[in-house]
């Protein structure tokens, strides 16, 4: 909710309703933060703040991996890692309604979670033939995406299963940083045209920052709609922070951990 504004601020008002991403300084651990009105966007009153602020950062990255880096078609095929957490959930269902075939690794405990999410396969990301089953699913012809928050080893595996003119987007190292090297992993796809990138949401804040707002304003709109729903793990009070991110750490969460301040 809005506080106060400044001088030259016209577009929000105190006792607004908004919801906000910012850059690692901001203070979204506090009970009250400075932002420029570029970053925050009103939300719709059906909207409780609390689903809001499940929004942003997970969906935010979804659909810049998905929609602005990955240019996912119609009948594309993806391959969703660590499909179970917060933002794996935003990926499934800003995929599912794009007509996409969606492959999703998980735990065995986390898959019909993930399946009612939106995902149409589910792989144990722990089975020592996870490769060949994802090859057997698409009949051999590889994933045109891949959203991978993991790296370490699965980076080599996610190139080896590209179709032609294929995306690999890493936007986390879960298992620490990618293994191999470019000459060992990369170069033997040649052939393939295929692509491995990056993914920053701070980047996208930094340089992109209209784009970004546009991005939100339109998710805060497909919730609206009820196209998307944030799932949520647990609502903590702010003093429970250690204990949200120990879970998260533990792999334990389905879903976004939020905080809640009582003002």
């Amino acid at each position: 909710m809005v506080e106060a504004v400044g001088d030259q601020v016209t577009t929000f008002q105190p006792g607004d309703h908004v919801a906000w991403l910012g850059n690692l300084s901001t203070g979204g651990y506090s009970q009250y933060s400075l932002v420029g009105a570029n970053y925050v966007v009103r939300v719709p009153e059906r909207i409780d703040l609390v689903t809001a602020a499940a929004l942003p950062v997970n969906y935010l990255t979804a659909y810049q991996m998905l929609v602005n880096l990955g240019g996912v078609q119609q009948g594309d095929t993806i391959l969703v890692h660590a499909a179970a957490g917060g933002v794996g959930t935003a990926i499934l269902q800003l995929a599912r309604s794009r007509d996409v075939q969606i492959i999703a690794t998980c735990s065995p405990a986390k898959a019909n979670y993930v399946l009612s999410q939106g995902a149409d396969a589910v792989v144990d990301y722990k089975a020592p033939d996870r490769v060949a089953q994802i090859w057997e699913m698409t009949h051999g012809k590889g994933v045109n995406l891949t959203l991978n928050p993991v790296s370490g080893a699965s980076t080599k595996a996610d190139l080896e299963l590209l179709a032609p003119f294929g995306t690999a987007i890493i936007f986390g190292f879960l298992a620490g940083l990618p293994e191999g090297s470019f000459a060992e992993d990369l170069v033997p796809h040649f052939g393939k045209s295929i692509a491995l990138r990056v993914s920053d949401l701070y980047t996208y804040y930094d340089h992109r920052p209209q784009q970004l707002k546009s991005d939100f304003a339109q998710l805060l709109q497909q919730l609206e709609q009820k196209q998307i729903e944030p799932k949520l793990h647990q609502v903590l009070p702010l003093s429970q922070t250690a204990e949200g991110h120990q879970a998260i750490e533990r792999g334990q969460t389905m879903g976004k951990v939020v905080y809640q301040v009582d003002l």
